[in-house]
């Protein structure tokens, strides 16, 4: 659109403004909808190219998670706007889009006040990357009041001179917004507001876009106000029929007239889907052209057909994703749903449901608008979708605190209840949130009591399954009865099995702990066959949707459930990239420790102490931050400097045994600590340490241990058997070894299955043992170095870890 002679003013006098010296300076662009404001922008960056790189970032929905403005707010906009050279941005290049991302809290004035989180460092380290040597940056935030929290607090966090984030670089920022919008910092700002358009600039603007027939300017702007687009709109009007219209609805009602007869039916699909706050793609389009399709191809196809034609009409902008053009053309086609509106937010959200699960936020919304008189169903079902909206957000900001203000939301729907329901909903809500407070701070034992005193028959469905997996995950964390464990997990199975469960998101995120349960704790194998299929199926029925992206992530996490740990090895490594691409801290930590324990397994211990170090590194580095399981990496740590030591010292008794002793003193304190997760790992390294290096606590500790754990599953059974036929054996009781080596032969722990040739070579050993007991004289050293040599010659790089006579346990540790 060429430029009116009152935006080229506006375009030069901001131009002076920006070159004229080198100091940060902030602009604010405002003025009503349709004002030509985006126009100006876009002619300043033009002539802004050399020298400068320009960051053009459009708002969409304050309701994004956090910093996807900055990724996707150009994305609707630049096919149709953007075509300003390699020197501008469309938008900062993440790969893929990010999705668990870190909240930043709001800064004062100095820099020892604030939080820089890992998601706003890969912003800033993109923003680097691609500034091509120019050292004048211009930020154009446009539609600033559509932009989400966390983006405008890193505008706030990159603008602001004394953090220095790039102060390398001239920092400039333009914001483009309905009112005078900014953000605080201490530098240079300036408000420039777009006047009422005068009339010779519309017929200006009208004659350029090729209507050079004589225009009545009073009809246009009766039709068109102040708003460019309108207008063009008027006078196309104009040129179709020889008339001008009364007013825009004259112009719309024409305009939809004049579709072809087979067309029509875009109409039908424009007025449901002008409910969708933002944006909408073909598959909404579809759903409202036919919501249960004989031939869902031809549907999309069609759907895909009316949304081209309704964007030659000038109804509709974008690409893939589209948008209303304004809000008055959006607002036509709403008023014409008349009292069905309230019924196609119902229906819009039982389409969420289906394809798009994990958006609890927005399914939410809509059912609350969706709400007729003395709807308790419904009502109870949008504040609790609320609430798991709430969960997920608190997980992507690292914080419970309610910075959407969720919680409001849900407080105005539940007094919205009959009285009889308010007290009992809220006392849901109250358990919920307590329970879920505590288990973020990984304190399993009180979030278990507030998740118990939430009675089943007052949630939904996705709620029931999501109060189910944290009971469950918070019973295997604690690990102190395995039938309790069993009995959650087949409650949890249950549920999301039950042929009405529909929440293909809350399915993912359920089956991954069953699977835990089902494989470390049990050993189910048609359940897990069922658990396995489906996830895969569903992890792909939604590709490219970054929530099951990450289920895959976590599934490759968990790889050592499913595979040896060579190939275990290479799952982890993928999913440590996907979590550091997203920037998640809690996923990076978690698939480093898994990474660390598959290379301990595998003999890489290289590989295994990069890992550990890096996750010591996260700990001591958390600003606050909570990690889970912490002791998983203290223990790893210990274990794998003993492993090293023990492969340095080539079967020297000294050296083994003075590196065992280092490790039990560190095991020692690690026990002592009171934590809520009870970490039997740690113990049976603990107590097969200390027999070899022969302390004076180890029997009672072995002792202590066959009286307390008696319920535990096969993986510690095996363990702890092992340990007592050593204890045994070294004691030349022949026969309490032989009963201990039978108990061990009768076992099959699923996490063990993978090393069953090594395990039964070394049982062989142990057999042979208990008639040659006396070449061991008692010396655990002895025991431990004929094992070793027995199972070395095996060919398997995890041989040396399963190959000894004091097994070392470092499989436990996928529960997070």
């Amino acid at each position: 659109m060429s430029l009116a002679e009152f935006e080229q003013e506006i375009v030069d006098d901001l131009y002076e403004t920006l070159i004229t010296d080198d100091e940060d300076k902030g602009i604010t662009l405002y003025g009503d909808i349709g004002s030509g404001k985006s126009t100006i922008a876009l002619n300043l960056a033009n002539q802004l190219m050399e020298g400068w790189t320009i960051f053009y970032i459009e708002g969409i929905d304050p309701n994004l998670s956090p910093y996807l403005t900055w990724h996707i707010g150009t994305k609707l906009y630049s096919k149709k706007k953007l075509k300003l050279g390699s020197d501008i941005s469309f938008g900062i290049s993440f790969l893929p889009v990010p999705i668990s991302l870190e909240f930043g809290t709001s800064i004062s004035v100095t820099s020892t006040n604030y939080i820089l989180t890992p998601s706003e460092e890969a912003i800033i380290s993109n923003i680097e990357n691609q500034i091509d040597g120019n050292q004048r940056i211009l930020f154009v935030a446009d539609n600033f009041e559509m932009w989400d929290t966390p983006s405008k607090q890193l505008f706030q966090k990159i603008m602001h001179p004394q953090l220095g984030l790039l102060s390398e670089y001239h920092l400039n920022v333009l914001i483009v917004a309905q009112s005078k919008q900014s953000i605080e910092v201490p530098i240079i700002w300036k408000y420039v507001e777009t006047p009422d358009i005068p009339d010779e600039s519309i017929l200006h603007i009208l004659r350029e876009n090729g209507h050079a027939e004589r225009i009545c300017i009073e009809d246009i702007r009766a039709c068109a106000g102040n708003d460019i687009s309108l207008a063009l709109m008027a006078a196309n009007y104009y040129s179709m029929s020889g008339e001008n219209a009364n007013n825009f609805i004259e112009i719309m009602d024409r305009r939809c007239d004049c579709l072809p007869t087979e067309k029509q039916e875009v109409r039908q699909i424009l007025g449901p889907l002008s409910i969708i706050d933002s944006y909408f793609s073909k598959d909404e389009a579809a759903f409202f052209l036919d919501s249960t399709p004989k031939d869902k191809y031809e549907t999309e196809y069609l759907a895909e057909e009316y949304l081209q034609l309704a964007e030659d009409q000038m109804f509709i902008k974008g690409d893939n994703k589209f948008l209303f053009v304004n809000d008055n053309i959006k607002n036509y086609f709403k008023v014409k749903l008349a009292r069905k509106e309230r019924y196609y937010h119902r229906r819009f959200s039982e389409f969420l449901q289906k394809r798009h699960p994990e958006d609890y936020y927005s399914r939410g919304k809509h059912l609350a608008l969706s709400l007729q008189s003395s709807d308790t169903k419904t009502i109870v079902e949008a504040w609790q979708l609320f609430l798991l909206a709430y969960f997920r957000r608190s997980t992507e900001i690292g914080s419970t605190d309610d910075v959407y203000k969720i919680l409001d939301k849900i407080e105005t729907l539940i007094s919205g209840l009959p009285i009889s329901a308010i007290d009992t909903q809220h006392q849901v809500l109250d358990e919920f949130i307590q329970g879920y407070q505590e288990f973020t701070k990984y304190n399993y034992r009180s979030a278990l009591l507030h998740f118990q005193a939430i009675t089943p028959s007052r949630i939904v469905p996705p709620c029931l399954a999501e109060c189910q997996r944290l009971i469950l995950l918070c019973k295997i964390q604690l690990a102190e009865d395995l039938g309790m464990i069993i009995q959650s997990a087949d409650e949890l199975y249950n549920t999301i099995e039950d042929i009405c469960h529909s929440e293909d998101e809350q399915y993912c995120r359920a089956a991954l702990v069953l699977l835990d349960a089902y494989i470390d704790r049990s050993n189910d194998h048609k359940k897990v066959n069922i658990l396995k299929n489906k996830i895969i199926r569903i992890i792909q029925d939604h590709m490219g949707i970054t929530e099951f992206d990450e289920f895959e992530a976590c599934y490759n996490r968990k790889a050592a459930l499913y595979y040896a740990a060579i190939v275990a090895c290479r799952q982890t490594e993928q999913s440590i990239q996907f979590y550091r691409k997203h920037c998640n801290r809690n996923g990076t930590y978690m698939a480093l420790c898994n990474h660390s324990g598959n290379a301990i397994v595998s003999g890489q211990y290289p590989t295994a102490k990069m890992a550990v170090e890096e996750c010591v590194l996260m700990m001591n580095n958390s600003d606050g931050w909570y990690y889970p399981s912490q002791y998983k990496v203290e223990n790893n740590q210990i274990l794998l400097d003993y492993l090293t030591e023990e492969r340095n010292a080539d079967e020297n008794r000294e050296k083994t045994i003075f590196a065992a002793h280092k490790a039990v003193t560190r095991f020692s304190k690690i026990i002592e600590h009171q934590y809520e997760e009870v970490s039997h790992v740690v113990l049976f390294n603990y107590i097969g340490l200390s027999m070899l290096c022969q302390t004076d606590t180890w029997e009672s500790e072995l002792a202590n241990a066959n009286r307390l754990l008696t319920y535990l599953d096969e993986f510690y059974q095996y363990y702890l058997h092992d340990l007592n036929y050593a204890n045994a054996l070294l004691k030349g009781d022949v026969a309490s070894a032989k009963e201990s080596l039978e108990i061990l032969k009768s076992l099959d722990p699923p996490l063990l299955r993978h090393y069953r040739i090594i395990l039964q070579k070394r049982q062989l050993v142990q057999e042979d043992l208990l008639t040659t007991q006396k070449i061991i004289n008692g010396d655990p050293f002895e025991y431990h170095r004929i094992i070793h040599t027995a199972c070395s010659h095996v060919q398997d790089d995890s041989c040396y870890f399963w190959g000894r006579g004091f097994l070392l346990s470092d499989l436990q540790f996928l529960s997070f």
